[in-house]
């Protein structure tokens, strides 16, 4: 078995760190920072007529999109040739993982956020059995099915949805290893246009409470599955043009090609951001989330192609390194961390009501530069002190659990996490398989 080579992947590590800040950023300015105003009372706020623009209108659900098709990419390009998902052991093993992978970060975020949780969803509200309904079905991520509308921690309803999509991977994966390069892009275009077809079914039909469905649940899941699709195609394409580490990818003669579509891409990007802040948070982030997901694609493809392109060498940089480590943690427990630092500044709890049921306060804008690096700083405290320490002992455990015979574990041992990608891992990883591959 050839070697498998990660380092095309590394510009996906700083990509995934600033798909993080916009998250988080984007969340700041629409919960808990909207228009400069201190106080809302008891007033039923509509967000269309009381926030009619926003200081700095982030449109991050672009960045939620990236996250599932990043993961994709990475699951695939780890786990698509290696036949580790081909017994019931790997499976098991597999998911077991995952669960390590998620965990600690999701049950500090769903510890943190249960008294904002209780005090706007039971106390506020009185949705008693929306309470209960969360109360029982986040634990077990399940918070995306019953009931719809509500997380526990508001981010950690797409926690939910990657734990949905590995057990689909599971199955998905033996299926993407063998098709043909036609039907992996003809599935991936089913993929992207049948969220489109069932969201204007539902309108026709006016069943508009599924169109929520479909937006929360269908077509994140999907996402993912077009990144496991484009990982399998990244992967097939560097076999077949014997691209087998760096100097093979910077002396290759389509090179300039791929920097240029790169950086282009990123203009393009920056573009949407600029609309949204021009013309506001109406339909637009939902607009471009759906009709950007193949240029997502085209644009993820060409940075994995173009290490010399300005944006590759910028996501590069170490401190996107640094940023991505934690980029997971920052995402989990964000959104309870910026509640405590408003209720610390705010001295009260604000009523406000809006589709997440969460509780909305006021702050000015400048507020973003202190609140987000500190939560950044104690996500990476966590990170060190905590979750990777536990996440060994897990993996440990999980590997001692499921032994299995040398060859086969030699494969399932890739500690390469789709989260973080972390290099010294992969290294460890290449050197490891590279070896085995001079050995058979």
């Amino acid at each position: 078995m050839s070697a498998i080579y990660f380092g095309d992947l590394n510009p996906l590590k700083g990509l995934r760190a600033i798909c993080a800040l916009f998250i988080m950023v984007g969340h700041f300015f629409n919960y808990f920072a909207p228009n400069f105003q201190k106080t809302q009372g008891n007033k039923k706020i509509d967000h269309n007529k009381d926030y009619p623009g926003y200081v700095f209108p982030i449109e991050y659900l672009q960045a939620v999109s990236f996250f599932l098709i990043l993961s994709g990419i990475s699951l695939s390009r780890l786990y698509s040739h290696t036949g580790a998902l081909d017994t019931k052991t790997g499976k098991k093993k597999f998911m077991w993982k995952r669960f390590a992978r998620l965990s600690p970060a999701y049950y500090l975020g769903l510890l943190l956020g249960f008294l904002p949780f209780f005090y706007n969803t039971y106390m506020n509200q009185k949705k008693y059995l929306d309470f209960f309904g969360s109360l029982i079905a986040a634990p077990f991520f399940l918070q995306t099915v019953f009931p719809l509308f509500l997380a526990w921690d508001g981010p950690l309803w797409t926690v939910s949805i990657f734990m949905m999509s590995y057990v689909v991977y599971v199955w998905f994966n033996k299926k993407c290893r063998v098709w043909s390069q036609r039907k992996l892009y003809t599935y991936a275009t089913i993929f992207y246009l049948l969220p489109a077809f069932f969201i204007v079914l539902f309108i026709a039909l006016k069943f508009y409470a599924f169109n929520i469905l479909v937006h929360v649940w269908l077509d994140r899941i999907l996402h993912f599955l077009i990144g496991a699709i484009l990982g399998e195609l990244t992967e097939r394409y560097r076999k077949k043009h014997g691209l087998k580490n760096e100097e093979s990818y910077n002396e290759r003669k389509d090179a300039t090609k791929w920097i240029i579509v790169a950086d282009l891409g990123t203009l393009v990007l920056i573009g949407t951001q600029v609309i949204v802040i021009l013309y506001g948070q109406t339909f637009l982030p939902y607009f471009f989330e759906f009709v950007c997901v193949p240029f997502h694609c085209i644009w993820i493809f060409a940075l994995l192609q173009s290490k010399k392109s300005l944006t590759c060498r910028i996501l590069n940089l170490p401190f996107f390194d640094i940023l991505n480590e934690s980029s997971y943690t920052v995402y989990c427990i964000h959104f309870p961390l910026f509640f405590l630092y408003t209720y610390i500044v705010n001295k009260k709890l604000v009523k406000c009501y809006d589709f997440w049921g969460c509780t909305t306060f006021a702050l000015d804008y400048w507020h973003v530069f202190i609140a987000v690096p500190i939560i950044w700083i104690i996500s990476i405290l966590y990170l060190k002190l905590v979750e990777l320490p536990l996440k060994k002992i897990m993996v440990r455990k999980i590997n001692k659990k499921y032994a299995q015979n040398k060859d086969t574990q030699d494969l399932t041992e890739i500690l390469l996490n789709e989260e973080k990608l972390d290099t010294s891992e992969s290294n460890s990883s290449r050197s490891e398989q590279s070896k085995s591959s001079d050995e058979n």
